[in-house]
């Protein structure tokens, strides 16, 4: 939870609050909290599609990808 030490306003010639003055780190927090909630919203647009394909039975298992996949080379 974000807890503000003090308020930091920009305000117009009326004293009407026209921007916000945030730290870095505040800042950051909210950018990492805005992604997760888009992350959110892609999974729950996703889901349902997954779902089905699931119950049709259309998807591969991590054994049987790991067997078809091109095997690395070693690195020299």
């Amino acid at each position: 939870m974000l807890t503000a030490k003090r308020k930091r306003f920009i305000v117009d010639e009326n004293g009407k609050p026209q921007s916000i003055i945030l730290d870095i780190e505040t800042y950051n927090h909210m950018l990492e909290l805005i992604e997760d909630n888009e992350d959110v919203k892609e999974y729950k647009k996703a889901k349902p599609k997954v779902d089905a394909s699931i119950k049709a039975g259309d998807y591969v298992t991590l054994k049987e990808f790991q067997k078809h996949r091109p095997q690395k080379k070693n690195a020299v």
